[in-house]
């Protein structure tokens, strides 16, 4: 897969019609990771500037990497560019990842919502490895490989981000209401 999606591209550079089907089958991979990483007021705008960094790139008919991990860290780097510009225009940015699908059911809606505030609390690296980890999927490597750090630092960020999370959501009035699991007094 890796070899096809770089041979793919390589086509689509030479051919319009190529190229929109290349963006059309990875634009809502970009988005949603984006909107993870950024929020939704900057998904769009780093959507567009992945594809187009995509487009202009001349070293790209050497990968050095499976393509989908490159083009993670790419979405990854150029959400952190627009956080820091948006930052220094209007102060601290708020992530706010309330535009993911969520279900009709009121109680879930509002541990979802308590989710995305304490999400929105953890420093900037603690989040990335959150959404790369459990709202992407990768494992610890390839979450390695996108954030350009080492697995025993991503495991400290997810390990650190988790106890944050748990602890928060201890303090949660939503969950005044739980089930007692049997791991609890």
């Amino acid at each position: 897969m890796q070899e096809t999606e770089w041979q793919w591209l390589r086509q689509a550079r030479k051919s319009p019609a190529e190229m929109t089907a290349f963006f059309r089958r990875w634009q809502p991979y970009v988005w949603k990771l984006a909107l993870g990483f950024a929020g939704h007021a900057l998904a769009d705008d780093i959507t567009q500037e992945v594809m187009l960094r995509v487009m202009q790139k001349r070293w790209l008919l050497t990968p050095r990497a499976k393509f989908s991990t490159w083009l993670y860290q790419l979405v990854l780097n150029v959400s952190r560019e627009q956080i820091r510009k948006q930052q220094r225009a209007q102060g601290d940015l708020d992530v706010q990842l309330l535009a993911l699908p969520v279900p009709d059911q009121a109680e879930v809606q509002l541990q979802w919502q308590a989710f995305i505030e304490h999400l929105n609390g953890l420093p900037q690296r603690q989040r990335e490895v959150v959404v790369l980890r459990f709202l992407q999927g990768f494992g610890t490597r390839q979450t390695a490989e996108i954030m350009g750090c080492s697995e025993g630092s991503v495991k400290t960020h997810l390990h650190r981000a988790v106890q944050q999370l748990r602890a928060r959501n201890e303090d949660n009035p939503v969950n005044e209401n739980r089930v007692n699991r049997g791991d609890e007094p």
